[in-house]
């Protein structure tokens, strides 16, 4: 398990694209998930 020291330098260390495709990709699924559910609902 990551501690919260780890996971702040993860933030302050690795390169930025990294961290937009580790923290951007699981928002981009939700969002389209939602406007999937959405979609469906009348």
């Amino acid at each position: 398990m990551v501690t919260e020291k780890e996971a702040d330098r993860r933030m302050g260390t690795e390169p930025v694209g990294k961290l937009m495709m580790r923290i951007g990709l699981p928002i981009v699924f939700s969002m389209m998930l939602q406007a999937f559910y959405n979609s469906l609902s009348f």
